[in-house]
């Protein structure tokens, strides 16, 4: 500092005038190019929103889902149970909040309890799920969908076009830095795995038959619940394990009265044309097909899983395909 100012004082009046000038003009520059930025990436268009509803703002919809963060998914799935009325505000970057703080506001402003049915103990229980679904089991998504996964095709079709190849990069060096933190990102990928497995097997072996996470009503946690599990079911393409909580089908023949179609996929197996209302862990595969001898079916251990992502997503999101985007194919329209 002190080298600067004497520098300055050996300059005579014109000098000093023409070095204050660009270092005045350097700043002016940067604090508009700061502006700029924000103005564009934060810019607020001013619409006519109808009295009395929520605005829900988030980044976009995405391939397979309706949002590729479960807390978006699980915010829009509150609103939906709660029936509170909203509207959908895409924006390109928004400074975001905590979803728990929305929904407690929501909570205490109408007066909203999707906990009601559920005793003391229950509740405490509820709450033990959510939190080990948002406070574990989503750094299993973090770490598997944004450093395990080394080909990033998936992110890349559902990001690049909105955010940029550096903006990407950027922002998997902070997620790294947080799960370090955080300390699952200590572990490698195959102990990551097996954890991954356990949190899963845990909640397949809570949820047992039951419809909804505490019986045959959906509850708050649902919502997180689902919120997360939508990204493993629908959404964890390119990790290694996009089918872990899937119910496989192969060369499966339709039984008499069935009416089902062949499919590698538990969407199309959970349908009406099966017995309805009836979560597919209550019955026996025998229950759902007249398998002819060379038919083959084979389930994974988290079917229950599988059932309720299809049963959240019947029950709440009829609308589901006009929220996604098709893998990128189309524009969603809700």
């Amino acid at each position: 500092m002190e080298t600067i100012v004497d520098a300055l004082n050996d300059m005579d009046a014109s000098q000093k005038f023409k070095v204050l000038y660009a270092v005045g003009g350097g700043v002016v520059a940067v604090v508009s190019v700061v502006a700029i930025t924000r103005t564009l990436l934060f810019k607020k268009t001013r619409k006519d929103y109808p009295r009395d509803t929520v605005i829900l703002h988030q980044v976009g919809r995405a391939p397979y889902a309706p949002s590729m963060t479960p807390f978006a998914v699980k915010l829009e799935t509150y609103l939906r149970m709660a029936r509170i009325p909203y509207q959908v505000d895409e924006c390109v970057l928004l400074h975001a909040a905590r979803t728990q703080h929305c929904i407690n506001f929501l909570n205490q402003k109408l007066g909203v309890d999707l906990n009601r049915d559920l005793s003391p103990a229950d509740r405490g229980v509820a709450q033990a799920m959510k939190v080990m679904a948002e406070e574990h089991l989503y750094w299993f998504l973090v770490l598997f969908r944004w450093r395990f996964d080394n080909d990033k095709s998936f992110l890349s079709s559902a990001f690049n076009f909105k955010f940029g190849k550096c903006t990407m990069w950027m922002y998997r060096q902070h997620l790294n830095k947080q799960t370090w933190t955080q300390g699952l990102g200590r572990h490698t990928e195959g102990e990551i795995t097996e954890m991954f497995k356990k949190d899963l097997q845990s909640m397949s072996d809570f949820m047992g038959t039951k419809k909804f996470l505490m019986g045959d009503e959906p509850c708050e946690a649902d919502c997180a619940v689902f919120g997360q599990l939508s990204q493993f079911y629908w959404q964890f393409l390119g990790t290694g394990h996009e089918d872990i909580i899937k119910v496989k089908v192969q060369n499966v023949s339709p039984g008499p009265g069935k009416g089902l179609m062949k499919s590698t996929s538990t969407s199309a197996i959970l349908r009406k044309d099966l017995l309805t209302g009836r979560a597919m862990a209550t019955h026996s595969e025998e229950d759902f097909y007249k398998c002819s001898p060379n038919t083959c079916v084979s389930s994974d251990k988290y079917s229950n899983l599988a059932a309720y992502c299809e049963r959240m997503k019947d029950s709440f999101w009829p609308d589901w395909h006009q929220c996604i985007t098709h893998g990128g194919t189309r524009e969603a329209t809700k």
